[in-house]
């Protein structure tokens, strides 16, 4: 067994001890199952340094790797964040804070986090503490990042609802505590958090300015959304239309916006630049979009995935790209457990990487061979294999499948590269040169009332004609993924079909 594969088995096994641990922190056992757990993990090392045959040695690396997941993720819950707050739970209590995200606003409310200095009750003293609060508030006020506010009302405590653990899906953000539309006030003429994030969010508020100035709704709400992140824009009856074609996944910033972008970065540069030139300079612009966009944590993960998998390719090693990019899962993992089981832009991310990874070379000669195109296979072998792998999950998570997506991804997913090639000539043109946003605005304004009238035309009369909305079991899920690992090595056997040299990312800009 070589060494890169025992690293792949060890990383594998630390994220199954974090979705084991995931699954019973819950349970009534728990607390001995980890005591159980600690022991065998001592017991492991002792023999790991005690056994000459590999093959023992290997089942003790990974089951000492299953079990320190299992250990990282009882860490977050040993250790309460709630301990200096916990007191005032349902309480009227004032507090003062800041604004330390972008606020979320959408059609009827708000929502913004804050991050707590002090906090009283009436006829008490202040008490200093360091706690993230979720407030829903009106839309009027605003509010911005950075603001310093003084807020008075009933501080309510995360409650779990059906299966869900509400309170460990706020705590993988730091929130600890809720507000509903308390008395706030803002306190002028202070400003708080860090300043160069702030001034990210006004860039991306002034991109917004743009967009609305000079495009008409829905395509303002479109573009704002697949270029800013800003999908609450839309209004419920576009909300609908998307999920029931099958089209959500492109207004939401992934790593498959992330591919297409350096799929068009590289695909112009290597007419003008070496290789090496042209995967640097991708890399800039790729960072310079993802600020322009408000440095969402979605739009990071994607790009920090993306880019280091383009770095390997870079550098000649584009065999241990499935390694690479499990290691990345495992840093993340242990700057935060609870990714793995509370954002679903997490799996989904991973899960898509993974299917461009395998089963776009495949797909992508499959077009060639029966459409001729490279540029079409290009886009449809990206998009089709990140979605057969997201699927399953995107079907547990929603609680829907369309039947209609494939028909309708087909006539919609080969306008995006341009769509997004000619939003982002608009944005910069609009900024340096305001003179010439009416006319840049016109290709933006021709992709983007194509878009719309495909999925307006693809929308079903009725939900039932073309919707399951009924959530699958996990047992289901779990077949889905096997059924796909054992597709991937059936494809991976044919040397016939594809090459081991073709299971490249490089390939994407040939």
């Amino acid at each position: 067994m070589t060494k890169s594969k025992i690293f792949l088995f060890s990383l594998l096994s630390f994220i199954l001890g974090i979705g084991l641990a995931s699954c019973l922190i819950r349970h009534p056992i728990a607390n001995l199952f980890y005591f159980i757990s600690l022991l065998f993990l001592f017991i492991l090392f002792i023999l790991l340094f005690n056994y000459s045959n590999l093959t023992i040695r290997v089942i003790c690396f990974c089951c000492l790797a299953f079990l320190l997941g299992m250990t990282r993720l009882n860490l977050v819950f040993s250790s309460s964040p709630t301990k200096n707050i916990q007191n005032y739970f349902d309480q009227e209590v004032s507090l003062t804070g800041f604004v330390c995200h972008e606020p979320d606003y959408r059609i009827e409310q708000g929502k913004i986090t804050v991050k707590i200095n002090k906090i009283s009750q009436t006829g008490k003293n202040e008490q200093v503490i360091d706690n993230k609060l979720l407030i829903t508030v009106p839309l009027y006020p605003h509010y911005q990042y950075g603001d310093v506010l003084n807020i008075s009302g009933k501080l309510i405590e995360p409650q779990s609802f059906d299966d869900f653990n509400y309170p460990a899906y706020l705590r993988r953000y730091g929130i600890t505590a809720l507000m509903y539309r308390p008395q706030i006030n803002k306190i002028p003429n202070r400003q708080s958090g860090n300043s160069f994030y702030r001034q990210i969010l006004q860039l991306k508020q002034i991109n917004q300015q743009f967009i609305n100035r000079y495009l008409p709704e829905p395509n303002a709400s479109f573009l704002s959304a697949i270029l800013l992140g800003n999908k609450h824009n839309l209004s419920t009856e576009w909300q609908n239309k998307l999920n029931f074609t099958g089209a959500r996944h492109i207004i939401a910033i992934s790593g498959l916006h992330i591919v297409i972008l350096i799929t068009l970065l590289m695909s112009f540069l290597l007419y003008f630049l070496r290789r090496d030139y042209a995967f640097y300079l991708t890399s800039v612009l790729v960072i310079l979009f993802i600020i322009m966009v408000g440095c969402p944590s979605s739009a990071i993960r994607a790009g920090m995935i993306a880019l280091l998998i383009l770095f390997a390719e870079q550098i000649g090693r584009s065999k241990q790209k499935s390694n690479l990019l499990v290691f990345i899962a495992v840093v993340m993992l242990l700057g935060n457990p609870l990714l793995l089981f509370y954002d679903i832009g997490f799996q989904l991310s991973f899960v898509a990487v993974l299917g461009i990874i395998y089963f776009y070379p495949f797909l992508r000669q499959f077009f060639i061979r029966y459409l001729g195109s490279k540029i079409i296979a290009d886009l449809l072998g990206v998009t089709l294999s990140a979605q057969l792998f997201t699927f399953p999950l995107v079907w547990y998570h929603f609680g829907m499948i369309s039947w209609i997506a494939p028909l309708t991804n087909l006539f919609v997913l080969p306008i995006m590269p341009y769509l997004m090639l000619s939003g982002l000539a608009f944005l910069i043109v609009s900024s340096f040169l305001p003179i010439l946003a009416s006319i840049v605005v016109l290709p933006v304004w021709i992709c983007l009332t194509y878009l719309t009238q495909a999925i307006a035309f693809f929308s079903p009369s009725s939900l039932k004609q073309v919707v399951i909305a009924k959530q699958p079991p996990i047992g289901f899920i779990i077949l889905c993924y096997c059924l796909l690992v054992g597709l991937v090595f059936y494809i991976r056997s044919k040397k016939q079909l594809i090459k081991e040299d073709n299971l490249s990312i490089s390939s994407l800009f040939n």
